[in-house]
């Protein structure tokens, strides 16, 4: 699943940049702002999901990337 982090991540950027772009309109679509913020929250989620099932697969508990 760690294969969809990369288009997660650019997906995010996409929708903070469309966020910040409205927000800086002389007369922004709040409606629009706020879509998109739950949108950006929904992917937040997706992310987590991904980081947690990577860290599941990963090394266990207790365990060193580096062994002394």
């Amino acid at each position: 699943m760690t294969f969809k982090l990369p288009s997660l991540l650019y997906k995010y950027a996409l929708i903070q940049q469309e966020i910040e772009a409205e927000q800086q309109r002389s007369r922004p679509d709040w409606l629009r702002v706020m879509r998109l913020k739950s949108l950006r929250l929904r992917l937040m989620d997706r992310l987590s999901a991904v980081a947690r099932q990577a860290g599941a697969l990963g090394a266990p508990r207790g365990a060193h990337a580096y062994p002394c």
